[in-house]
């Protein structure tokens, strides 16, 4: 069985649908925001390597911790879309970890892909689009 790497922190359960595939870890090297996962028995398939659907729900928790580290701000992120592409296996008792990447942000919307990899490699690599939330002003409201 893998070990949580130092310096990685389990991030708070949040009592909603993400807290059936906990727990996460989280560690802040620098500027950018490193996120992970040991691979437990309640997120695999029959076949011992961790259920797509775990991982989706995993790389998208994750894409919006790495877009609320780097905009500063926790907050609220719908998910607008979501590709994944499985690329290979993270099997039970195994690390995975995901490299964010910041992409761009308009007005309304942010964009940010990551790669989850694993000792043997890349698992996930995906892109998201998130919603962010306008701040009203209050000329606007009238």
């Amino acid at each position: 069985m893998s070990q949580v790497p130092p310096g990685f922190k389990q991030a708070p359960q949040m009592g909603d649908y993400t807290d059936t595939i906990a727990p996460f870890y989280y560690c802040k090297d620098q500027a950018q925001l490193r996120t992970g996962l040991v691979v437990e028995a309640h997120h695999c398939n029959a076949a011992g390597s961790c259920h797509g659907g775990a991982l989706v729900t995993f790389v998208d928790n994750m894409l919006v911790m790495g877009l609320n580290h780097h905009l500063g701000k926790m907050d609220f992120r719908p998910t607008i879309n979501l590709t994944t592409d499985f690329v290979g296996a993270a099997r039970l008792g195994q690390w995975i970890e995901a490299k964010i990447d910041f992409i761009h942000t308009t007005a309304s919307l942010a964009f940010i892909s990551a790669t989850v990899t694993g000792p043997e490699g890349p698992v996930v690599r995906a892109n998201g689009q998130f919603k962010l939330r306008r701040t009203r002003n209050t000329a606007d409201s009238k």
